[in-house]
């Protein structure tokens, strides 16, 4: 299954966002890094805006337990008026799920949002997701509880099945469901000139009812993530691999930053070593400088974009370094080589949203819809 990074927005009532913040300040200060806020729809409570996480991490689901703690400890519950809202990011994790996880939050407290890759899901399998959802809304009111079905804050979309369905870019397909408070939100997809997606670039999915519950979150996200799945790896297949073509790189760092200053640097026919970079571009250590080059990296998209240099390159023999780790070095080439993303088509019928999802999993939505009837 996909990894893909997942966006927590965590309502809660019956407790006032100050005491939250000052506990979290006090006593867990590893927590930081979580934004809480108030919301319009709760008097006397509020919501914790969670930094993208990877759904298959073990550390995204003990975050998510330990703030359930907090909140529950305070006095903190979930009334009908709260809402678990569910951003999935469309570009699919390809490192280590907890490096992600450790990186995402670094940026996070800097007020900054992490990816790893450029790559994101193409318009048919976003369309095919929405689609589905859209066909079988009526099955999934039944796993949400009734303050969720038909909410001003998470209109269902079944009567846009057919704009939906007739929609053939990212535009008309935004347009079809209109707005952020429906069970679906496409309001934070948008497009740079070249097609590829910027910004949080998120489907936002709104209909779970609040919780405290890390069981019931983490299932609700599990059956998402698969209804993604399901749509990107077996309802459509390849049809063209791409185009191969040669990009000339440019460096686009703000102007006069330390991104800019070191792209200048090492775009030479020598690159610059790391102790160069450092005494030039006023850079600490050597671990700030290759988390400087890992973002000039993610920035360009691709691995290829700068070229790590050993010591050797530059006439330095195995150790020399004196274990400081500054005598490699880093370089940008003028061109490299990229492959456009190529096309899909629907190859499978199965438009079924339970699809693939594991059979336990399965029986656990069959006995809530149980309870919740």
């Amino acid at each position: 299954m996909l990894d893909l990074a997942i966006g927590i927005e965590k309502e809660f009532d019956n407790l006032d966002i100050m005491t939250l913040r000052n506990e979290i300040r006090n006593n867990y200060p590893h927590l930081d890094y979580l934004r809480i806020i108030g919301d319009g729809s709760l008097r006397n409570g509020g919501e914790v805006v969670f930094p993208p996480l990877s759904f298959k991490a073990e550390s995204t689901w003990s975050i998510n337990s330990q703030v359930n703690d907090i909140i529950i400890g305070l006095g903190g519950r979930i009334s009908t008026q709260c809402g678990q809202h569910v951003h999935i990011g469309l570009k699919p994790i390809t490192m280590n799920s907890e490096d992600f996880n450790i990186e995402s939050i670094r940026l996070f407290r800097q007020h900054k949002y992490f990816q790893d890759s450029t790559d994101h899901l193409q318009f048919e399998v976003i369309k095919d997701v929405c689609f589905r959802y859209a066909k079988y809304q009526s099955d999934i009111n039944k796993l949400v509880s009734r303050s969720r079905r038909g909410s001003r804050y998470c209109y269902e979309i079944n009567n846009r099945l057919s704009q939906i369905e007739s929609s053939t870019n990212i535009s008309q397909l935004k347009n079809s469901i209109s707005g952020k408070f429906n069970a679906i939100n496409l309001t934070n997809i948008q497009l740079a000139p070249n097609g590829k997606i910027q910004g949080k670039g998120t489907i936002e999915f709104r209909q779970h009812q609040g919780t405290l519950s890390t069981e019931k979150l983490k299932n609700w996200v599990e059956f998402l993530v698969n209804l993604i799945d399901y749509s990107k790896n077996h309802r459509f297949t390849l049809v063209d691999q791409g185009t191969r073509y040669m990009e000339t790189l440019t460096n686009t760092m703000p102007y006069n930053t330390k991104l800019y200053k070191v792209f200048q640097m090492i775009q030479t026919d020598e690159g610059a070593t790391t102790r160069e970079i450092m005494t030039q571009c006023g850079i600490n250590d050597a671990r700030s400088v290759r988390r400087t080059i890992n973002t000039i990296r993610r920035k360009l998209g691709s691995t290829q974009s700068v070229i790590t240099l050993n010591q050797e390159y530059y006439g330095h023999l195995n150790g020399t370094s004196n274990q400081q780790y500054d005598l490699n070095g880093y370089k940008i080439p003028q061109q490299i080589e990229r492959i456009s993303q190529g096309s899909i088509q629907l190859n499978d019928n199965d438009d079924c949203i339970w699809s693939n999802l594991r059979q336990d999993l399965k029986q656990w939505f069959h006995n809530r819809i149980t309870r919740l009837q």
